[in-house]
């Protein structure tokens, strides 16, 4: 399937939608609502905490779509195509422009439709498809609960490069991943535009200034609760005692995974560097999309690997 611009709006409409009904959702634009009521009767003036609660809600509403926008960059952009099939080895294989996931018997959580979205909870990723590429057979079967069918002719996937997951190296993966994120544009800009707003209270001594700093700083409340999940999430897709596995190729980055196996095209990275422990893989931002990154275990790969991927990826910049 092929997403038009029709197509891509009514996936970003119905992100935004999924997103403002859940229950986490509502009960923070209702806590903000609230808190503006009681500020509303304590300073008497009420068209001013009317007013603020406009656009606080607005300014919420705003951070749905760009995040429904980003979420829908990476694979579902206008223009991209997306598509599933089966392997030989009865896994259901998802393709898109970054590559394929290849998702065995079992490894989702649930499939929830939106609109005409799918939202597939795995147990190690999570991401969005139109509604028609997955039937309910084949819901079933990530979920566990249908066999796959009748194995057909396509190559099954082997991957040679092995590591063992210890403590040490999942603390490593884990510093190197956070600091990464940490050090975004993405991450610092919030806060950034809510300082020089703080700073210009300061200046002015205007409350107003005052006003919407702290209105972006609750903003980002969500989001660092979302940051500590992620962290915890990011622990968990690398336990120890597990033994991760690659193959690197002039063509791609196959990487297992807990509940299934990413086939990550070159083309989808614009950077690649170091750490004294780690491997980090920039992957390629596009339009409204966040920056993301990659971290492996340095001692995954060999040299010939680790030189075979900055030759790929230098020359895709």
């Amino acid at each position: 399937m092929t997403i038009d611009r029709a197509r891509h709006a009514r996936i970003v409409r119905d992100l935004v939608v999924a997103t403002a009904r859940a229950r986490r959702a509502g009960w923070w634009v209702g806590a903000v609502l609230v808190s503006l009521v009681i500020l509303g009767i304590a300073g008497h003036s009420w068209y001013a905490a009317a007013a603020t609660a406009a656009v606080v809600v607005a300014l919420q509403v705003l951070v749905w779509w760009v995040l429904a926008v980003r979420n829908a960059s990476n694979g579902l952009a206008v223009g991209q195509t997306v598509s599933t099939e089966w392997a030989a080895d009865g896994e259901l294989v998802v393709s898109d422009v970054t590559g394929q996931y290849r998702l065995p018997r079992g490894s989702v959580m649930f499939v929830r439709r939106h609109g005409r979205n799918a939202t597939v909870w795995g147990r190690s990723i999570q991401f969005v498809l139109p509604g028609e590429l997955l039937t309910e057979d084949e819901v079933a079967f990530l979920e566990g609960h249908a066999a796959a069918p009748e194995p057909v002719d396509a190559p099954s996937l082997a991957l040679p490069l092995s590591l063992e997951v210890t403590a040490d190296v999942q603390a490593q993966l884990l510093a190197d991943a956070t600091r990464t994120v940490v050090r975004t544009a993405d991450f610092l800009f919030g806060y950034a535009v809510a300082a020089c707003f703080a700073l210009l209270w300061l200046v002015t001594t205007w409350v107003g200034f005052l006003w919407v700093a702290g209105a972006l700083l609750a903003l980002h409340v969500p989001a660092m609760v979302r940051f500590a999940r992620w962290r915890k999430a990011f622990a968990r897709a690398f336990p120890v005692g597990w033994v991760l596995r690659a193959e690197v190729t002039p063509e791609h980055l196959a990487l297992s995974r807990l509940h299934g196996t990413a086939v990550l095209a070159w083309d989808g990275f614009d950077r690649i560097r170091a750490t004294d422990h780690s491997v980090l893989l920039r992957h390629r931002r596009r339009p409204f999309g966040a920056t993301t990154t990659t971290v492996l275990p340095l001692d995954l790969f060999r040299s010939q690997d680790i030189l075979q991927m900055a030759a790929a990826v230098g020359q895709r910049r």
